[in-house]
């Protein structure tokens, strides 16, 4: 015996709604990890290094990506004395860096206070363009590209062929952070500012009402709308037949 299955079409479109409504539901989920917040690029500033023989690390220095975090040195010096600085401050947190040295001394030349800052990912400087203060020391002021910048690039050469280079008010920083929208209508609900399912648009009626403007008993797009024909009304000399 053959056994046959026999499919009832009402059975067949519960099943294909119900794929249709997981399709869906699929789909908001994909829709919704969109719309995350993006993560913030930590930002850093500090106020001086050198390197070379006679180095000296950053300082001071700070790092954030969300707070500002803020430090400063009334004065540093490498372990020889060749680079000096004073009156170094420095600040950094989400989208925003900046850093300020009063005066460094390199091979005992000064070259005066140096500034920079960041906002958003784009960063400048207090001065621009290079100098040479001797046979053995330039500087170059405000190297800037994109999100970073460098208040001031020092190089002393010795005589015996070495150098010592110092960078002065470093920054770096990144865009703000997004936010996410702050809730999230749910299915079927209209967005802010939008006509919500079955309403009409800007510019349109509502079925069965007349345009603006319009004659009554008129249908959108000049159709005449039939009216519903009066009840009888009996007449004098005729009586009603009852039963």
């Amino acid at each position: 015996m053959v056994r046959t299955t026999t499919i009832k079409p009402r059975a067949m479109l519960a099943a294909l709604a119900g794929g249709s409504v997981l399709a869906a539901g699929v789909t908001g989920i994909v829709v919704g990890s969109v719309g995350q917040a993006s993560a913030a690029e930590a930002s850093t500033a500090y106020g001086v290094s050198a390197g070379g023989t006679d180095g000296l690390r950053a300082q001071p220095y700070v790092s954030s990506a969300g707070a500002v975090a803020s430090d400063s040195l009334g004065s540093v010096r490498s372990k020889t004395g060749v680079v000096k600085a004073k009156g170094l401050s420095v600040k950094a947190g989400a989208g925003t860096a900046s850093a300020t040295v009063a005066d460094v001394t390199v091979g005992g030349k000064s070259i005066g206070p140096v500034s920079t800052t960041c906002t958003d990912g784009k960063a400048s400087a207090g001065r621009t363009g290079t100098v040479k203060l001797s046979d053995t020391l330039t500087v170059t002021y405000g190297s800037v590209s994109g999100g970073k910048a460098t208040g001031a690039t020092i190089t002393l050469t010795g005589a015996d062929g070495g150098s010592e280079t110092a960078l002065v008010a470093v920054v770096s920083c990144g865009a703000k952070p997004t936010n996410p929208p702050t809730h999230d209508p749910g299915p079927g609900k209209p967005v802010p500012g939008q006509p919500g399912p079955g309403q009409p648009t800007g510019g349109q009626h509502a079925p069965g009402k007349p345009a603006a403007g319009g004659k009554p008993g008129t249908r959108h797009g000049g159709a005449p709308t039939l009216k519903p024909a009066p009840a009888p009304q009996p007449k004098p000399g005729h009586q009603p037949v009852t039963g």
